[in-house]
């Protein structure tokens, strides 16, 4: 079974680097097209320690729809397999909070 990922986003952006998307690229590859019946959540976040509520929800909402939008449009993952979620600053599961700037795919 595929293990989770952590795509990390830059403060305030809902896009990844390029270091980021050959990371997806590779959990594509290596997951998600070998485990074809596997449905996978798609668990947008944000740090607590800066912006507001409603803006990391909205923040949250924008990176985890990007990485659907790439899976979907870009590498064919069928929208069926990927449930969608968005949590804000609600779930920090790190320390440091540049780590809660991401997309888990799990």
């Amino acid at each position: 079974a595929a293990s989770p990922v952590a795509l990390f986003f830059k403060i305030g952006r809902a896009t990844l680097d390029s270091k980021e998307l050959t990371n997806l690229e590779f959990y594509v590859r290596n997951a998600m097209k070998a485990d074809k019946d596997k449905t996978f959540t798609l668990i947008g976040s944000a740090d607590k320690a800066t912006g507001s509520k409603e803006l990391n929800q909205r923040l949250s909402e924008q990176r985890m729809e990007y990485v659907y939008d790439l899976l979907k449009n870009k590498y064919g993952i069928a929208p069926e397999r990927l449930i969608k979620k968005a949590e804000g600053d609600t779930n920090n599961r790190f320390a440091e909070p540049e780590l809660n700037r991401a997309v888990i795919v799990e």
